[in-house]
């Protein structure tokens, strides 16, 4: 028979075993949540970087398909230049036609490089930006003020 010593401890140590199981499972809990959290903030981190290495890929595709348009117009300008040079009476009509031509290929050349730096710029700003919009989600997040 239990004495009333015994009867007194019993509830005690069951409201004890209680509030350390609540605790526990509380305790849980919050892991659990910072486990999801942290990987929906991986995940939003992953589809930044696909995005930002997606939109690099199509854009420098893009940029390397205008330089091979360009190299292929420049060689067959060349092709045509040296046609037509072969086929020039005079010395000074070969040198007209070489001048005209090398005028024409450098103004090309710088036109299509102001393009291409003009596009590159506007690709890394692309690429960037779904990397910032992250950093900034994160900081946010982290310098949010927490719910007590």
């Amino acid at each position: 028979m239990a004495t009333k010593k015994q009867t007194a401890t019993a509830p005690a140590s069951l409201t004890s075993l209680k509030a350390a199981d609540q605790q526990a499972t509380d305790a849980l809990n919050q892991a659990l949540k910072s486990y999801q959290d942290l990987i929906a903030v991986s995940k939003a981190n992953l589809d930044a970087m696909i995005e930002a290495n997606t939109t690099a890929y199509n854009g420098v595709k893009q940029m390397s398909d205008e330089i091979l348009t360009f190299a292929k117009a420049r060689h067959e300008a060349n092709l045509s230049v040296s046609k037509a040079l072969s086929a020039a009476k005079t010395v000074k009509e070969a040198m007209q036609l070489q001048q005209a031509h090398v005028q024409a290929s450098m103004e090309s050349a710088i036109s299509k490089s102001g393009e291409l730096s003009e596009s590159a710029v506007s690709l890394a700003n692309q690429v960037i930006e779904p990397l910032q919009a992250r950093g900034k989600d994160t900081m946010e997040k982290i310098f949010a003020p927490k719910a007590a």
